[in-house]
């Protein structure tokens, strides 16, 4: 997807060359639904991408591949990179890769609060290069006094993170939501609110629309104590998380890559259109 896609996709149906179209979020761009009049196959992650699609016979509903760390990462070892508590809860918050400022303000606020009122809590908390500076303090405060706070730029085994938290507060990118889903976390999702189409919020919302998910408007962070607030509820109810785990886990396709890979095959041997 993207416009860069679009001019090297046209090439390809002009040279003859086969185009196949995956689309990973729940509203496909402009670029992505001119591909999708003359690719030989359009994937797509969720049932509410189909409908914005104008040639709808050559789409399939695969889901998005994810690592497959994410699934097969073992808790035991996760709590053991960390040097965290297998009996305490965990929260993990970050912002996607390069981080995001008003997540980071809105938790590290929510941390402060918490140091003395839920001693018994673990927070893993990516803020990402940018902002990683503003942070590092909390690592030394009392705030960390029982080593619970897990401060990080950046994290290359997410996968880890994921395993063990009870909640997650993140946005709403296409991977992490597919990561998310196929992991079975119960999720926060703050979506970027200046993503193209504001993609991030309809990705968000379809989660949301089954329960799998709940959704805080980034502009509300800084201003309410909504996600505070939100987070309180999430400790004191496990039965509300299990039940979002369960619904997030229902919604992951986590062979996505094999049925892909199996579609294109297809296609080329035959070529014909999607497999009934």
């Amino acid at each position: 997807g993207g416009y860069v896609s679009a001019p090297a996709a046209i090439a390809a149906k002009l040279s003859g060359v086969p185009v196949f179209l995956h689309e990973q979020n729940a509203y496909p761009g402009l670029a992505n639904r001119l591909i999708n009049c003359f690719a030989r196959r359009t994937f797509t992650s969720y049932e509410a991408a189909g409908s914005r699609f104008l040639f709808k016979a050559t789409i399939k509903l695969t889901g998005n591949p994810v690592r497959r760390e994410i699934i097969e990462a073992g808790a035991a070892e996760a709590f053991e990179f960390f040097g965290l508590d297998p009996s305490k809860k965990t929260i993990l918050a970050f912002g996607g890769s390069i981080g995001a400022s008003s997540i980071n303000r809105s938790v590290a606020s929510m941390i402060e609060e918490f140091a003395d009122s839920r001693s018994g809590l673990q927070i893993i908390f990516i803020t990402g290069d940018r902002d990683y500076a503003s942070y590092k303090h909390l690592q030394d405060s009392k705030i960390n006094k029982n080593n619970c706070l897990k401060l990080f730029a950046f994290l290359d085994k997410i996968y880890y993170a994921l395993k063990i938290s009870d909640i997650v507060i993140c946005r709403a990118g296409a991977t992490t939501l597919s990561e998310i889903t196929a992991g079975g976390n119960c999720c926060i999702l703050i979506p970027y609110p200046h993503a193209t189409d504001n993609h991030q919020y309809k990705n968000a919302m379809a989660l949301k629309e089954n329960n799998a998910a709940f959704v805080i408007d980034d502009a509300n962070l800084n201003a309410t104590d909504e996600l505070k607030n939100m987070v309180i509820k999430l400790l004191g109810d496990e039965k509300l998380v299990e039940a979002t785990r369960k619904n997030a886990l229902s919604m992951a396709m986590p062979n996505a890559a094999s049925l892909i890979c199996d579609e294109i095959e297809g296609s080329l041997l035959t070529g014909q259109g999607v497999k009934k």
